[in-house]
């Protein structure tokens, strides 16, 4: 392997996914604001001419989701398990260049569209499939052997990422944990070459703000290392409650008697609805986050939208349909760590700062629970936080998730997904 040519290669892997992940977020961006928008101004005036519109984009978006998910499975859900199947060489992605780009098209406006009709997903899912098929593009592009390919695919997959976050270096950890089996230097550097290029990007277009801005005041004493550890207990059964209720929908949805190509209606139909009487849980959920957040609410009216926000995002995750599941899952253990400080502050007298402190660790623990993939989360909720001295509570709360995890016998999200697909796509080709 020629040394120079693959670093280069590795460069324009990372400008490409640049590209691509930020047209990709721009665009989602706009859509947002003008969905909030047509929302509000649709609860002051219905006109024929909207109604007609909205049946108009529940036909459409719900036929040509229906279409690339039945004709290209590679496109379904977050397609994280597949870019890891590939460079596991459990999966052929595709042999040619006209494949990989068409993948590329589809899966941009097939997560563009999932999110533009309200259903709830995040932005790093179809971040990492694009980023993971221009790496495979150019691998393609430069007869580049196998093994290179899958090195060009993680460094894809890596700098998608770390694209959808402005977050390198969990770019980086996220391909080391969930993506490689046996790490090496090239492996390392194709890694290192495309984040950091993408990253340039990424901050150029949007800044160095984090997506959560956290004034934290303090960190939680080592005498009450306790109530993370019964903190962490309480995040895994959360964990587990999504598995049983996404098993839940994914049986319901095996239920629903209808053609492929227009089994999205359902969804696409259910998410009108959610949007226009309960907008803020549509989405990737940052908006209703950052709301909870940094403002006060009763624990009552905290215990129902959790409730509500999960149900909604599991069911959307129970579809088939492109998107992801991180900002979510980040956004629910936010509001479940918002939860958890004011009991003990308020019940068990605590320091008001805790309410902070379990924010950010229901971020990462939640994550822990469900991905198993602890350093990523830990990594990832400190980049885009900005909470470093929360390092160390944040690793300890991980381990313990680890542990339960462990003994409620909970697989990781990736594996237990790819093996649904597997079983559901007859048209998937193993390798030998």
């Amino acid at each position: 392997m020629n040394e120079k040519l693959f670093y280069l290669k590795c460069t324009f892997v990372g400008i490409l996914t640049g590209i691509i992940v930020i047209t990709y977020r721009v665009l989602l961006d706009k859509i947002n604001l003008w969905r909030k928008d047509f929302f509000q101004n649709l609860k002051l005036d219905i006109t024929f001419y909207d109604m007609l519109g909205i049946v108009i984009f529940i036909i459409l978006s719900s036929c040509f989701l229906g279409y690339i998910t039945k004709k290209y499975p590679m496109t379904r859900g977050g397609g994280v398990g597949f870019v890891k199947a590939d460079v596991e060489d459990n999966i052929d992605f595709s042999s040619s260049n006209k494949v990989v780009l068409r993948d590329i098209l589809y899966r941009l406006i097939g997560a563009v569209t999932a999110l533009s009709s309200g259903l709830s997903f995040g932005i790093e899912g179809p971040a990492i499939e694009l980023g993971a098929e221009t790496g495979q593009a150019i691998g393609n592009a430069s007869n580049s052997q196998e093994k290179e390919k899958k090195y060009l695919v993680t460094s894809g997959a890596a700098a998608g990422l770390s694209a959808a976050f402005n977050a390198p270096l969990t770019g980086m950890i996220f391909a080391l944990e969930q993506i490689m089996n046996n790490i090496s230097t090239p492996h390392i550097m194709a890694i290192f070459i495309s984040t950091t290029i993408v990253s340039g990007m990424t901050y150029k277009v949007f800044g160095l703000r984090p997506f959560f801005d956290f004034q934290l005041l303090d960190v939680i004493r080592l005498q009450d290392y306790y109530v993370i550890v019964i903190f962490s207990l309480i995040t895994t059964i959360m964990g587990k409650c999504y598995f049983k209720l996404a098993s839940f929908f994914e049986n319901m949805n095996k239920r629903i008697k209808l053609p492929d190509i227009i089994k999205p209606i359902v969804p696409i139909t259910i998410a009108i609805f959610v949007s226009y009487y309960f907008f803020y849980l549509t989405g990737e959920g940052y908006i209703i986050a950052n709301k909870i957040i940094f403002n006060d609410f009763s624990l009552s009216y905290l215990v129902v939208i959790l409730v509500a926000k999960l149900i909604y995002f599991v069911y959307s995750s129970s579809t088939f349909i492109p998107g992801g599941s991180f900002v979510p899952l980040i956004s629910i253990g936010a509001i479940l760590g918002k939860i958890y400080g004011l009991v003990i502050v308020k019940f068990f007298n605590f320091p008001n700062e805790y309410i902070i402190c379990f924010i950010v660790l229901g971020m990462s623990l939640l994550m822990t629970s469900i991905f198993r993939a602890p350093i990523t989360s830990v990594v990832l909720i400190v980049e885009i936080t900005g909470a470093t001295n929360l390092f160390y509570p944040l690793a300890i709360g991980t381990i313990f998730v680890m542990l339960f995890s462990s003994i409620l016998k909970m697989n990781p999200l990736y594996d237990s997904a790819l093996k649904k697909y597997i079983g559901s796509i007859h048209n998937l080709k193993r390798k030998d």
